[in-house]
């Protein structure tokens, strides 16, 4: 069965599948949901060697209820898949069991073991309702890589003996004479019941997948009810894909009911257009500009019509995606008219140019007049009819649904009737062609008010927010004043553009109320900070709309740079604080962040390269520490990839009264140059930033740090002859500073990733460094034989518990330390909390963080910061020696401060460490500045 099953699968759809099958990343989280959930013998095997292998361990540990877990794991994977709550349920009892009978020799192993349990059952508690179900349902919008991801696993399956077969909705027209079709050819008699046969026989799921359910010709919904009545009581599964819009609403409401996974295409368009770019050889920009790096179908017709052409005509977002629309249309058009031999009836030629204008274009305007996005079967019959050709328009139309240029749906027209409607495949492409002939129809002396509130209009923006989303980027507005105005008591009430000007919005009403008091708001602004009104609205609207409405990483970077060069201070950091607070534009500035990180950036020009340093540059000043660091890192790649555009900043930097922002600068500065060798260029830059600065009197120390560790980076490059230390731009700390080696500095640094990924500052050592090493302050314990005496105990326990890493530092303080000299001034100028307030808040104020305390863990977390607190008490009392005190504060460090977050510093794990509140970080800094108080007083 197996060997006709693969047989009929190569001849089957044969040109299709060589089509699709490429490359397909199945460890993306949706796709390896999918494949996970198919219960494949070869998925249950692994997961129950590794769950029999820790289930045999924590048996060692003391576990009694071995027998049930191994009970629950069979009937789950070999005889009953609804039982898998249950096998959920037993393992997070296992769970727990570890977690509370860790054993200190054995303390590794038991994190292994946990972890590792741990995933297995996040990963079953994510698939569970997959495993359940029979039924899978896969949606997306077009060309996110539903067929090529479905046709991936067909193959994979079959390869490896698991009976799976394929349909493909294109394909078929009557669907019960195609299954006697493939009965037939094959000799097995009943399809379903042969697949779940040999199923049974291999210990394998049978798998059926039918792909596209939209693009079939018939009733869907029979198709549907059809399959799914043929598997019940079998042991197979059914995968059924469908295009987001496209399918019937009977069909719909059954699919409804069954579990679904949505597909988005790439994950990270980004780094789908570094490959695609790598690939076709195209520059990354022209790629990005598309807009649609994250649909893998579109890319690829973008790359090949791209490569093959060039440039697109300096056009950007929809514009050139549509172009590149235009010329796929055309190729493909071209390839359709020499493989029939089209010509007129007249005798004159026939090109896919001719297409294009005759066809595409007459299409798009009917539809407009029509006031709908799709056309009936005369309709289409019509506009090819007018070209009197040599072939039937029904075999022109048939050409151009199998190239996929035309969509053929059998659309519900009401009165349980039905009608073949067509439209074209690619939409968001084609909506840029259907919004111009919509445009057209406003006549020039006609408000945009009422054009919009046309009957027209309305009926053919209804429902139809992709048409909407191209009219607003294409729309013909000169300036962001009138398209300000556009905005104010429009149709557009019923979308989701509110964001445009940061609000959100439940009604017509509220959204009226909202949009005038936000335009007050902004006009109020201008009024202060005396700025041209019609030069903000044009940039702030504009750069809004390009990363709100169709995101252009590219636009997004010109746009934002341009209006951070115009804006003055007192505008700069209202938009910068309200504009960023914004979820939908965090991420998206996050995303751009990673350019740097994946691109090749020589390959970049000037001035882009200039567009995306202003971006970074002013993202250093917002609240929001993610985007403050990666943004940090950005820049720094960009600075090392070209000194020069360090020069236009040092420019920029002397009227910043942030002083954050020139703390990154000099820390990117400082870092781009330790990697970079161009020692003239370090030596301009040097000389410029010490004019900037030494006349003036900062308060921020770590500018008079970075300061500083420039002037060394030049000593050492024999650039200058002496070295300074700068205390004349900052108040003299009290405190020695006795820096770290270089050489001890650099065996850090190349623990924390790839150089172009990071900063080279002291702060990448985590909260040890920051407070401890930097030079805000000594290091400040004092070691001779009278406090090894007293501490001998303690000192040999933490030795004995510290990790080699913090072995390592532990020694590095004890070598350079020389004695206790702490900065009389506050450590940190804004704090102005009382100590006793902040130990108080951070330590015993459990209320905010009682669910992080309900297990063990978070217990003997709390146990701890309660003793400590309690030795902290005993020295502001006086009541045991200062030098105890000083291996308290140690301790503490390991306790709270240091861990393994320099290993993870650039390992995509930014959520886990900084946003999430983990028992770790309660009050870490607030902690560090107290017990620096506590030890100057005593």
């Amino acid at each position: 069965m197996i060997e006709k099953l693969k047989s009929f699968i190569e001849e089957s759809n044969k040109e299709i599948r060589e089509k699709l099958v490429t490359e397909i990343n199945v460890e993306s989280p949706e796709n390896k949901i999918l494949v996970d959930s198919l219960l494949t013998k070869d998925f249950k095997d692994k997961i129950k060697e590794k769950l029999e292998s820790i289930y045999k361990y924590i048996e060692r540990c003391g576990y009694k209820d071995i027998e049930e877990l191994e009970s629950k794991l069979n009937i789950c994977f070999y005889k009953d898949n609804s039982n898998v709550d249950d096998l959920v349920k037993e393992n997070e009892k296992a769970i727990d069991f570890l977690r509370n009978n860790k054993s200190e020799e054995n303390d590794n192993e038991s994190n292994n073991r946990l972890y590792e349990l741990s995933r297995v059952n996040n990963n079953l508690y994510k698939i569970k309702e997959y495993i359940k179900s029979q039924v899978i349902v896969v949606n997306g919008d077009g060309g996110t890589g539903k067929t090529h991801l479905l046709t991936k696993i067909a193959n994979d399956l079959i390869n490896n003996d698991v009976p799976t077969i394929i349909f493909y909705g294109q394909a078929i027209y009557k669907f019960e004479e195609y299954i006697k079709y493939i009965e037939q050819k094959m000799k097995i008699g009943d399809l379903f019941e042969e697949i779940a046969k040999v199923a049974e026989q291999n210990n394998e799921t049978g798998i059926i997948i039918f792909d596209a359910i939209n693009e079939a010709r018939q009733n869907q919904k029979d198709i549907i009810e059809y399959l799914i009545n043929n598997i019940k009581e079998k042991n197979i599964k059914l995968i059924i894909s469908y295009r987001n819009g496209d399918v019937e609403q009977q069909t719909l409401s059954i699919l409804n009911n069954y579990p679904n996974i949505t597909l988005y295409g790439f994950s990270d368009a980004v780094e789908a257009a570094v490959k695609f770019s790598e690939y076709y050889n195209i520059e990354i920009g022209e790629i990005l500009e598309s807009n649609y790096a994250s649909n893998p179908l579109i890319l690829k017709i973008f790359c090949e019509e791209y490569s093959e052409k060039g440039q697109t005509k300096g056009q950007r977002g929809y514009n050139t995606a549509t172009f590149i629309f235009e010329r796929y249309f055309t190729r493909i058009s071209q390839n359709i008219i020499n493989e029939l031999g089209v010509v007129c009836n007249d005798g004159s030629v026939i090109t896919g140019k001719i297409f294009w204008n005759k066809i595409a274009k007459e299409i798009a305007q009917l539809m407009v007049k029509q006031c709908r996005t799709y056309l009936f079967v005369k309709e289409f019959v019509s506009i090819v009819d007018n070209l009197n050709l040599n072939i039937s328009s029904a075999k022109i139309i048939e050409k151009l649904v199998v190239h996929k240029l035309i969509e053929a749906n059998n659309m519900y027209i009401g009165n349980n009737q039905r009608r073949i409607t067509y439209k074209f495949s690619f939409q968001r492409q084609s909506d840029y062609l259907i919004a111009r002939y919509l445009l057209n129809t406003k006549d020039e002396s006609e408000s945009w008010n009422d054009f919009l509130n046309k009957k027209t209009t309305i009926k053919m923006l209804e429902d139809n927010m992709s048409l909407v989303e191209t009219l607003v980027e294409h729309i013909p507005i000169r300036t962001g004043k009138e398209l300000f105005e556009f905005y104010d008591d429009t149709i557009l009430y019923s979308f989701n553009y509110s964001y445009l000007l940061g609000l959100r919005y439940r009604s017509k009403e509220s959204f009226g109320e909202n949009i005038k008091a936000r335009q007050k708001e902004i006009l109020g602004y201008i009024k202060s900070a005396n700025l041209n009104e019609e030069d903000f609205f044009d940039w702030m609207i504009t750069l809004s709309s390009s990363m709100l409405v169709t995101y252009h990483p590219l636009n997004a970077v010109y746009y934002f740079s341009n209006l951070m060069r115009k804006l003055k201070n007192n505008i700069r950091d209202m938009y910068l604080k309200d504009f960023l607070n914004i979820d939908i534009i965090r991420t998206r500035i996050i995303s751009i962040s990673k350019i740097p990180y994946y691109a090749d950036l020589s390959k970049f020009n000037y001035n882009l390269k200039q567009n995306f340093v202003q971006l970074f540059f002013w993202m250093l000043s917002v609240s929001d520490r993610e985007i403050r660091d990666k943004s940090s890192k950005a820049l720094t790649a960009f600075f090392v990839s070209d000194l020069t555009l360090i020069d236009e900043l040092i420019d920029i930097i002397s009227s910043v009264d942030d002083q954050y922002i020139v703390e990154r600068f000099l820390c990117c500065i400082h870092s781009a140059h330790i990697l970079n060798k161009d020692n003239d260029l370090l030596k301009i830059h040097y000389h410029k930033i010490r004019q900037i600065f030494c006349s003036k009197q900062i308060s921020n120390t770590r500018i008079r740090h970075y300061l500083m560790l420039l002037n060394h980076l030049c000593y050492d490059r024999k650039i200058i002859k002496t070295k300074k230390n700068f205390n004349n731009i900052c108040k003299k700390p009290t405190l020695t500073i006795e820096y770290i080696s270089k050489r001890d500095f650099y065996k850090l640094l190349n623990k924390t990733g790839k150089y172009n990924n990071v900063m080279f500052s002291m702060s990448h050592m985590g909260d040890f460094a920051r407070y401890i090493v930097e030079s805000r302050m000594k290091d400040f314990i004092y070691y001779d034989k009278k406090v090894y005496d007293i501490l001998k105990k303690e000192k040999q326990e933490l030795i004995s518990s510290l990790t080699t890493r913090q072995k390592y530092l532990y020694e590095k303080m004890i070598i350079t330390s020389k004695q206790i000299e702490i900065n009389k001034r506050k450590m940190y100028e804004e704090v102005n909390y009382d100590i006793n307030k902040i130990l108080e808040i951070s330590i015993n104020n459990t209320n905010k963080y009682e669910t992080l305390f309900n297990n063990s863990l978070g217990k003997r977390k709390k146990e701890k910061l309660n003793n400590l607190n309690t030795n902290i008490e005993k020295c502001k009392n006086k009541e045991i020696q200062e030098e105890l005190y000083m291996a308290i504060i140690l301790k503490k460090m390991f306790d709270l401060g240091y861990n393994k977050k320099i290993e993870n510093y650039d390992k995509n794990r930014y959520s886990y460490d900084r946003h999430e509140h983990r028992i770790e970080r309660i009050g870490k800094k607030y902690q560090w500045i107290a017990f620096l108080s506590y030890l100057e007083s005593v």
